[in-house]
């Protein structure tokens, strides 16, 4: 009977020293740290088992600007080793998330309170923060990776913006655009890099955005590598439009042509790409030209056969329509 009572209080106090244990270990995991003071660790296991989204937005800010300094000493290429299960890494990256939102409408806001002569070294700051942020690499659960689906979630986030902030939202997106063409070198992008970042910014185009309407005030270098960068883009935007002018059917390569030379003129990319030729808004395609002959020449098979077949169109196209603009109206002649 004493060895059975003595078995039943071992066993009872194993299970309250397993019941403390785990009491004790989830209150420390449930502890909020100081984002100013707790360690890497601290700060990446609280973000595991907690949801940063339930806090208050000003504790939210604190953990972004220590979670932006983070990155900047090198966080993205230790995250790789860290060991959890799967629910945690998906509540980390879900954090991550988060606070790349909060971060985003933040940095917005704040922008439209920059002077004129601050603003590109505020710029400059945050798309190094956007690098680090795009560079974070998590064994599991990654929130978000490269620039070109970074830049998805930027769209995202400007559409979702409210209607009372769009207006500055809209710009700030549009002045940090600008001082990353020319401070990036997208030479060192791949081709299919290229024209995914090509083709999302030709989005923007369609929607009003124009490089030539700046309200950063650029440097010669900078200048220099807005126009380098932007010919990049332009060719692995034509490229992309070559190569679905081919798949098209006969009857729809009239309207297409019709929408290139439409968009063409609406982006006034000549006076960008091409500023030393000197033509009115309507001669967009005479100021290109010398750069498309340069960008068919050097494409490899098959890419120059499209591109040839469709700058032949596009300029038969187009001559057609200035022809067609010279014609008087018959519209109530005798």
């Amino acid at each position: 009977m004493f060895r059975q009572r003595q078995r039943g209080f071992l066993i009872l106090a194993v299970t309250v020293a397993i019941v403390s244990v785990t009491t004790l270990g989830w209150r420390m995991l449930r502890r909020v740290p100081d984002p100013a003071t707790s360690s890497t660790q601290e700060m990446l296991r609280w973000l595991a088992w907690n949801d940063i989204a339930t806090h208050a937005p000003a504790f939210q800010l604190q953990w972004v600007d220590r979670f932006s300094a983070e990155l900047q000493d090198g966080l993205a290429s230790r995250a790789d080793s860290l060991d959890w299960s799967d629910p945690q890494f998906s509540r980390l990256a879900a954090n991550i998330l988060h606070l790349q939102s909060v971060w985003f409408y933040d940095r917005t806001a704040r922008y439209a309170d920059v002077a004129p002569a601050d603003r590109w070294d505020f710029l400059s700051t945050e798309i190094d923060t956007v690098m680090h942020w795009s560079a974070l690499d998590l064994p599991r659960g990654n929130p978000n990776q490269d620039s070109v689906e970074f830049m998805d979630q930027i769209s995202a986030w400007m559409d979702a913006a409210p209607p009372e902030s769009q207006v500055q939202v809209r710009q700030a997106v549009e002045d940090a655009t600008l001082c990353w063409l020319a401070t990036s070198d997208l030479a060192d992008a791949s081709e299919e890099t290229r024209s995914a970042l090509a083709l999302r910014l030709a989005r923007r185009l369609d929607a009003g955005y124009s490089a030539t309407d700046m309200r950063l005030a650029l440097r010669p270098h900078h200048q220099e590598r807005l126009v380098q960068n932007s010919r990049l883009l332009a060719e692995a935007w034509l490229q992309e439009q070559a190569a679905k002018y081919a798949t098209l059917a006969a009857d729809q390569r009239l309207a297409f042509l019709d929408q290139q030379i439409e968009r063409l003129t609406n982006w006034r990319l000549g006076e960008l790409l091409a500023p030393q030729n000197d033509s009115s808004g309507s001669g967009q395609m005479l100021k290109l030209l010398p750069l498309i002959n340069d960008w068919v020449a050097r494409a490899d098979e098959p890419d120059k056969e499209r591109l040839t077949k469709l700058i032949a169109d596009v300029q038969a196209r187009w001559f057609v329509r200035r022809f067609q603009a010279f014609l008087p109206t018959t519209a109530g002649s005798e």
